[in-house]
């Protein structure tokens, strides 16, 4: 057995699990439409009825009509309205302010925001001083994500001397809440961490080559570290027009091990982006541009821009596919060969059936097209992942993710091509009645394993607890 010296095999891509969607964008949650077989037995014979008469003693009695519309409507009977709106309109003696109100309010119901601004609009030009009506419009205009209208309507309110007080009184609220929306949201983060493979680095001591064994410089076999690793997350939200906004998310993140300090980590990531949201769907795309540092050093940069659709599918539901492309720049000239561009794009599926509860699942594909072909590769993975909050305070978050990655050409050692199966597990738990100074704890495990053909290099598995002692947000 000869004894030689091997320099740490740098693999640079890092299989984790994928981020669990714990918060959506605000997406309007749609209206329960279930009631109970009775109060739907009542509606029918009551629709069936209205039908039966419609034609003859019901149209001649605009009144009528227009009394049990305005019942209907506040009583939520919707099927109801919808079969009335169309003979009562149709009556020379209509009253156009209940026709846009009521085509409004049920537009709202069924969730068509453009449709049921518009009907509220016209109303108002008919009526400018109608108060309630205008405060209404500026709701709708807010679960729309039209954030800069809804701002506009509300200012005019106050501005009015004869709004009432009750009216005043809301649209204050509803402003404050706005210009919170518009402030600068700071998150501050910081962890007790330990990690037993701090290098990334494959725990056989041996490597079998050219027909003869090596042994490995216990300098390359997995290092144990323990120190913190903290974060600040700024994120600026700025409304434009209609549902279009500018988003700005800057963060700053990194590891620091005390006792491996040479894997210190540190990251600085800008991604400003456009954003255009309504009540059912967001898209959101911009640049994309990190700095990172290893040790004392600067070790490289990665830019590119990013894209992310959702779609609310069915209420509860979501959709939402990811692309994403960069380009890796490293400082260390040795690193060159792992410079390159990189395509990735993903699929999640979200299912939020209550608060506190979460279920999602994903497939992702990425493309390293680099600058040594050898370390070109395809990674196809899949995830799922759960957060449930019981009634006493007990929470649990999990997350699995398993890939498959196959690498582009042989290897200049092994003259084999190498194939990867990645895993990560992360698992947290934590109790909302339990904090200490206004701080919850949350305990977290985390577990990533890579199985190689090329085991004495590249497989490895690293493990370790993190203790989250502050996550703040204001």
């Amino acid at each position: 057995m000869c004894t030689v010296v091997q320099a740490q095999a740098l693999d640079v891509h890092r299989f984790e699990p994928a981020a669990v969607p714990t918060v959506l964008p605000r997406v309007l949650q749609n209206e329960s439409d279930i009631q109970s077989s009775s109060e739907q037995q009542n509606q029918s014979v009551q629709n069936e009825a209205l039908a039966q008469i419609s034609g003859s003693e019901l149209s001649q009695h605009p009144t009528v009509m227009a009394q049990l519309i305005s019942q209907a409507i506040q009583q939520q009977q919707w099927p109801l309205v919808e079969l009335l709106i169309p003979e009562y309109e149709e009556h020379a003696d209509a009253d156009p302010y209940l026709v846009l109100y009521a085509k409004g309010a049920l537009y709202r119901h069924n969730q068509n925001y453009y449709m049921a601004i518009g009907a509220f609009k016209a109303l108002l030009y008919l009526d400018p001083a109608l108060s309630y009506v205008q405060l209404d419009l500026a709701v709708m205009q807010i679960e729309d994500k039209r954030y800069a209208e809804a701002m506009s309507t509300l200012e005019v309110l106050l501005e009015r001397p004869e709004t009432p007080t009750a009216v005043r009184a809301m649209a204050s609220r509803y402003i404050d809440s706005l210009q919170k929306l518009y402030s600068p949201n700071v998150e501050l983060s910081l962890s007790y961490t330990r990690n037993d493979n701090v290098n990334q680095a494959s725990a056989e001591r041996t490597l079998e080559l050219w027909g003869a064994t090596f042994e490995k410089n216990p300098d390359s076999l997995p290092k144990s570290g323990h120190g913190v690793s903290y974060g600040v997350n700024v994120t600026k939200l700025t409304a434009l027009q209609g549902n279009h906004s500018l988003w700005l998310g800057l963060q700053y993140r990194g590891t620091y091990y005390w006792d491996q300090k040479d894997y210190n980590e540190r990251v600085l990531r800008l991604a400003p982006a456009y954003l255009y949201q309504n009540h059912r769907q967001w898209l959101r795309i911009g640049p994309v541009y990190e700095k990172t540092w290893l040790g004392n050093q600067r070790y490289g940069d990665r830019f590119g821009v990013q894209a992310e659709y959702g779609q609310q599918i069915r209420s509860q539901h979501y959709v939402i596919p990811t692309l994403e492309y960069a380009y890796k720049n490293y400082d260390d000239s040795r690193l060159r060969p792992y410079e390159g561009n990189v395509y990735s794009a993903g699929l999640s599926w979200v299912f939020q059936p209550k608060a506190g509860v979460s279920l999602s699942a994903g497939a992702y594909y990425q493309q390293d097209y680099l600058r040594d072909k050898a370390e070109s590769s395809r990674t196809i993975s899949t995830r799922l992942g759960g957060s449930y909050r019981w009634m006493n305070g007990l929470n649990v978050q999990a997350n699995l993710q398993v890939g498959k990655r196959h690498f582009d050409a042989p290897h200049f050692l092994f003259g084999e091509v190498r194939k990867d199966r990645e895993l990560a597990l992360s698992l947290g738990v934590w109790h909302s009645k339990f904090n200490l100074l206004g701080v919850t704890p949350k305990l977290v495990y985390r577990y990533n394993r890579v199985n190689s053909n090329m085991p004495a290099l590249y497989s490895r598995t690293s493990k370790g607890f993190m203790l989250e002692i502050v996550d703040l947000t204001f």
